[in-house]
């Protein structure tokens, strides 16, 4: 049994075996993004490798839009506000039109952030220039 007699069962498995890592990757870098216990570059690389490893991955945007929110929660930390209040908007923009639920989870996380912190001053300008 060659591997040429059976191309297309090679290509089969090797599009299941990208698929699956792809999903196993951007699933466990979502839920390391989202833990609260991250901070700054360290939940950034989660979050960053979570959206561009799923980004080709057939996923709803409402559901994605919390790891938006949690890359805004680290970039505010970072100092980088523009990038921050950009993420913002993107969740923003990906919850407009969803169940209400996906934009309790938004604000329930950001109830978690201190009060008075740039994320919250990037998410108030965020949803400024939505308005």
């Amino acid at each position: 049994m060659k591997i040429r007699d059976n191309i297309s069962e090679v290509v089969l498995y090797s599009a299941f075996v990208f698929l699956f890592v792809a999903g196993l990757t951007t699933g466990l870098s979502a839920s390391a993004c989202r833990k609260q216990t991250y901070h700054g570059e360290k939940k950034l690389r989660f979050c960053s490798i979570s959206l561009s490893v799923g980004s080709f991955l057939p996923h709803d945007a409402a559901k994605r839009s919390i790891i938006y929110v949690e890359r805004g929660i680290a970039l505010s930390e970072l100092g980088h506000a523009e990038e921050a209040v950009s993420d913002f908007r993107r969740a923003l923009d990906d919850v407009a039109s969803s169940r209400a639920s996906y934009r309790q989870r938004i604000v329930e996380r950001l109830e978690a952030e201190e009060a008075g912190s740039k994320a919250h001053k990037n998410f108030a300008a965020a949803m400024a220039l939505r308005n």
